[in-house]
């Protein structure tokens, strides 16, 4: 009965999920969003403009109406005598006033999105009638001490009665004046420009701005100067116990540093020596350095980051390095998307409480969007030059936007790894197709042997582009500096020769023994076959052509009178060989007439000897006989000198070789 009522209990609470989406489907559901009113959020600024001049794009009524809807705007203004004024289909706001008018009127801008409207202020359009050039105050710059390769920002406080224009930085850095233009608006302003001081250490450098109103009165500061200091010496690693790793951290040359004037010998080594870096606005590259210990202790380190502080960030800065080990630094350069194009030099510092090494840093940063784009290439036959010679590189201009034609002006500079300018040289023309250049620059009489850059910037009033090239200046051959660096290869090769003497030597007295313990056998051999003595004579003959390296067969062994036979043909083909060697060794005893005379006697007698050993017949021992009967009639005394010469020299090369026999044993 209880499972009954509960069981009724639930019906309603069923039939609620079941009809429930049936319901809810029938209701319709509106949402009535509010239109939100357009409104002025900043105030228009007044316009001034000189006598039959057009005020073209001034700017643009997007950057001063907003509608929380995001409904697209529609724009109207009231009229304003003598001065017609345009707005283009981007919103862009244009003057024109009439010829030879001037006078002030006013105008109210509208904004409408076709449900409420919104009015500007009342602006104030200026034509021909100021005389007043815009009022200056407190010229700075941001640095105290300034260096070579830093990084300075020039400002100036401007206002005007009706209306600021445009500006135009001009600095010297000892050799002429540079001018960099820019725009600004408004009653006050405040002109800005940032650069890169490459003048040297003691040289005075001289800036100034000069601003236009919008009826292009002019104005200028007085000149403002400084002189460049010299840089710091690395400052010196902390003592005390400094750990590994170091953990992240950017640039900057680590406060409380101590200034030591450490010398560049370090028991340590670093993988690169310069940095070449091209970015753009709001772009980021990683490098790596790596740091070898190459001496028998820890050394503790302290990198340091000099002139390029705000585009440096580094994996490690303080850390320690055990014997024998390395470690891997990394570098990310990193270039805000305010950082104003130009190119930047600094450098990285690795200091130990041993030495220090400097890594060159050279960025080149352009504008994230770009009118046109530069390319420098440096010719392959310049790559390498001598001091005094001259660079050439080619020099690439193209179109990235749509421009038509413009006035554009090309800077060109050697510079080495620090900034400093060697030569330079400046032009303008219209541009308005790509082009390809071909530059030169001259590198001083002077100028240290190392790496050096082709430096190149375009830029119009509005844009600008850089780009750069690295190449090597080389001086003249040095003898002392190429000996000490081969010295290993020099003393590899005077061995490797002296060896190659030493085996030919060798090989050389081998195979004199080896003719003559052939001769000697060779006698030796006609004896015991003369004496029949064929085992013995065998013995020996397998001795001789072990000598040769020819092998004897078992059937020739077998064979007496067949093993005669190649006796006699070993006997006959060493013979020719065996008759040199003689006739040599007795050219070396006796000279002229007399050491002729004794080599055609031992010519002879190894000829008889030979065809005794052969055997070879009655008619050749005949002849044989004949010219002993010759011989003998040339006197006495003659053939006992010969033949004690021969005697002796038989007998000196037979202690030899049994010398060299005991030698052996």
């Amino acid at each position: 009965m209880g499972e009954l009522q509960s069981f009724k209990k639930g019906v309603p609470f069923i039939a609620l999920i079941i009809f429930l989406p049936l319901l809810s489907a029938a209701v319709k559901t509106e949402i009535n969003i509010l239109n939100s009113v357009p409104y002025l959020f900043q105030i228009i600024p007044n316009q001034s403009c000189a006598i039959n001049e057009n005020l073209t794009n001034v700017f643009d009524l997007d950057d001063y109406f907003l509608d929380d809807n995001g409904d697209p705007l529609i724009y109207g203004y009231s009229d304003a005598e003598n001065i017609s004024i345009a707005i283009d289909a981007l919103n862009q706001v244009s003057f024109y006033p009439d010829f030879n008018f001037s006078g002030t009127r006013t105008v109210i801008f509208y904004a409408s999105d076709s449900t409420a409207n919104a009015s500007s202020n009342l602006v104030y359009l200026n034509v021909g009638n100021d005389s007043e050039p815009p009022k200056w105050s407190s010229p700075s710059k941001n640095k105290v001490r300034i260096y070579q390769s830093s990084y300075v920002n020039f400002t100036t406080l401007w206002t005007d009665n009706l209306g600021l224009k445009s500006y135009i930085f001009s600095i010297n850095q000892g050799v002429w004046w540079i001018n960099y233009s820019g725009n600004f608006s408004g009653l006050q302003n405040r002109s800005s420009y940032s650069i890169q001081i490459s003048a040297s250490p003691g040289i005075q450098v001289q800036w100034m701005f000069c601003a236009s109103d919008t009826n292009n009165n002019a104005n200028c500061t007085d000149i403002q100067s400084f002189n460049v200091s010299s840089l710091p010496i690395p400052p010196e690693v902390p003592q005390g116990d400094v750990t590994g790793g170091g953990g992240g951290g950017g640039g900057g040359t680590g406060a409380g540093a101590e200034i030591s004037r450490a010398k560049k010998i370090q028991n340590f080594s670093v993988d690169v020596k310069s940095f070449k870096i091209s970015l753009k606005q709001g772009s980021t590259e990683t490098r790596i350095v790596r740091i070898t210990n190459t001496g028998s202790a820890n050394l503790s380190f302290n990198l340091l980051v000099d002139g390029i502080e705000d585009f440096v960030v580094l994996s490690g800065r303080i850390f320690t390095i055990p014997a024998g080990e390395t470690k891997d630094i990394t570098i990310d350069f990193v270039i805000k998307k305010d950082t104003p194009p130009e190119q930047y030099f600094g450098r990285i510092i690795v200091n130990s409480s041993t030495g220090y090494e400097e890594i060159a840093v050279i960025l080149d940063v352009n504008a994230l969007e770009l009118a046109f784009e530069v390319n420098v290439e440096i010719l392959e036959k310049y790559k390498r030059v001598r001091p005094g010679g001259i660079v050439k590189a080619n020099i690439s201009i193209k179109n990235v936007k749509d421009i038509l034609q413009t006035n554009l002006i090309l800077y060109t500079a050697l510079k080495d790894l620090h900034g400093n300018i060697y030569d330079s040289s400046q032009e303008e023309f219209l541009f308005y197709l790509p082009l390809s250049l071909e530059r030169n620059l001259t590198v001083p009489v002077d100028a240290q042997e190392g790496e050096y850059i082709f430096y190149a910037r375009v830029s119009n009033e509005k844009n600008l582009a850089l780009d750069s090239d690295i190449f090597e200046v080389g001086v003249r051959f040095k003898f002392a500096a190429f000996i000490k660096s081969s010295f290993i290869f020099f003393l590899i090769l005077f061995l490797s020769i002296f060896a190659t003497i030493l085996v030919l030597r060798f090989r050389k007295e081998k195979e004199k023994e080896r003719v003559l313990s052939s001769y000697l056998m060779l006698n030796e051999l006609k004896n015991l076959i003369k004496e029949e003595k064929f085992d013995d004579a065998i013995a020996l003959y397998i001795r001789i052509k072990r000598l040769y390296r020819e092998p004897v067969s078992e059937e020739l062994l077998e064979n007496k009178e067949k093993l005669k036979e190649e006796i006699e043909k070993l006997a006959e083909r060493l013979k020719t060989k065996t008759i040199k060697e003689t006739e040599e060794k007795a050219e070396e005893i006796a000279g002229g007439e007399a050491g002729k005379e004794k080599i055609a006697v031992v010519k002879e007698k190894s000829v008889v000897g030979e065809a005794e050993e052969g055997h070879k017949g009655i008619k050749q021992e005949e002849k044989l006989k004949k010219k002993k009967a010759k011989r003998k009639k040339r006197g006495a005394k003659e053939k006992e000198k010969k033949k004690k010469l021969m005697k002796k020299e038989i007998l000196k090369e037979k202690k030899k070789v049994n010398k060299n026999k005991k030698f052996k044993k």
